[in-house]
């Protein structure tokens, strides 16, 4: 998440601040159980970002 962070830090906010929340049915295929699923991808990403 930090990650993330770092890399958004200069986008401008978004106009409908509802959009900042967790949505249920749009995490639906990102997250098991309220957790988000990691992929190898995301992982060396970190790592060549580090």
């Amino acid at each position: 998440m930090c990650v993330a962070a770092y890399k958004k830090r200069n986008l401008p906010m978004v106009s409908d601040a509802k959009m900042l929340y967790e949505n249920e049915k749009l995490d639906a295929s990102i997250s098991v159980a309220g957790r988000l699923l990691h992929t190898k991808q995301m992982i060396t990403d970190i790592i060549e970002w580090l």
